[in-house]
């Protein structure tokens, strides 16, 4: 498939930038420092969970806190992109999250499983895709 510099023109919305890969890809650590190093740019969807919000933690900085009955709902409305169970807790990735980041005119970077890509080719989001593979083990 053609590749090709990414480059947001004036006046254009931003994409949506999909990572997909497997566990050893490092999803995560790879939006953080994309991020980390142009906040102007780039932003991350900052996902719902039910769980107890820790000291250190800020909402809607790390998560969004909500209680069970109210991420209940959401999932009733399908208002999320996905979801799992951790420990008696949920988590999930809402699309109001997504589209949070992409109202500040950033670029929204979200590392989500393949079935979810269904719900995100849309012309609201138009995303592109990366698939990163896993980094090699040097020896």
């Amino acid at each position: 498939e053609e590749v090709a510099r990414y480059q947001h023109q004036p006046g254009e919305r931003p994409r949506l930038v999909v990572l997909i890969g497997s566990l050893g890809a490092r999803l995560h650590e790879l939006k953080q420092k994309v991020v980390a190093e142009n906040p102007q740019h780039f932003g991350v969807a900052v996902p719902h969970t039910t769980r107890p919000r820790k000291s250190h933690e800020k909402e809607g900085v790390e998560y969004h806190f909500v209680s069970k009955q109210a991420f209940e709902a959401d999932l009733h409305h399908n208002k999320f992109l996905e979801h799992g169970e951790y420990k008696e807790n949920f988590y999930g990735t809402s699309l109001e999250a997504i589209q949070a980041v992409m109202a500040k005119n950033k670029v929204c970077l979200v590392d989500v499983e393949p079935e979810a890509l269904k719900q995100l080719r849309t012309s609201e989001f138009k995303p592109y895709i990366i698939f990163v593979k896993p980094a090699i083990q040097e020896k």
